[in-house]
């Protein structure tokens, strides 16, 4: 990302381990890069809340002059400003140098970089740049850049997030997966034959007999069949 008077966080040294990045697609990738940024925001402004350069070490001190030009209620369009404040932020978390300090993510990495401000007609990082580099008297004053402190930091806590993310979506494509059913364990014990109505006992004679020429002759029929002159035995 090709940003003027800005410093890029990227590279495998700040991304995941694993296969779940080298596989992951462009989408998944600018989250993770959109977090990191997140993350590297505050611990940036916390570094130059602590008056620190890019490499975590303390700014050169600010000179008597400028100390003395604090005092002067005009010294800073931002607000007044304070002579004990730390080098760069006369106005501490008001100073155009935290302020306008912004960011841009995409799949490769993180940009910062700092707004326009109306009061230069310029990006703040302008006049940054001019600071980074000694002039006469002056130190530099390098801002440009995330401490190895810092970066290892939120890279920690952006894996931390990294595999809570995808567990988590892991977990929700679990549960959209519809599930078979599971098998019913049945205690089934020992075979029981299938309980069916028996026919009643007849109280009677089951042979059967037919009348041959006025004579009724004993019969076992092979299938009941409604036959004329057929009565039940010895009734």
């Amino acid at each position: 990302m090709d940003i003027p008077h800005s410093f890029t966080l990227s590279g495998k040294s700040l991304e995941p381990p694993g296969l779940e990045w080298q596989l992951a697609p462009a989408s998944l990738r600018l989250l993770y890069w959109k977090k990191f940024g997140e993350l590297a925001a505050k611990a940036k402004d916390a570094e130059l809340a602590a008056g620190l350069d890019k490499n975590g070490s303390p700014l050169a001190p600010i000179a008597n002059s400028t100390r003395e030009a604090r005092l002067n209620p005009n010294y800073s369009p931002m607000g007044i400003a304070d002579p004990n404040a730390p080098p760069l932020t006369p106005v501490y978390a008001a100073s155009r140098t935290r302020s306008l300090l912004r960011w841009k993510a995409d799949a490769s990495g993180v940009t910062f970089f700092w707004a326009y401000d109306s009061h230069t007609g310029d990006s703040w990082g302008v006049i940054l740049d001019y600071h980074r580099k000694p002039f006469g008297s002056r130190p530099a004053r390098d801002v440009f850049g995330l401490s190895t402190n810092g970066k290892n930091r939120v890279k920690t806590a952006a894996i931390r997030w990294w595999n809570h993310y995808l567990s988590t979506r892991l977990a929700a494509n679990v549960r959209m997966t519809p599930r078979q059913a599971e098998p019913v364990q049945v205690n089934a014990g020992p075979y029981q034959p299938p309980k069916t109505k028996r026919a009643p006992v007849a109280p009677y004679s089951t042979g059967w007999q037919v009348n041959v020429g006025g004579k009724f002759v004993n019969v076992t029929p092979t299938v009941i069949t409604p036959l004329y002159g057929v009565r039940v035995g010895g009734r």
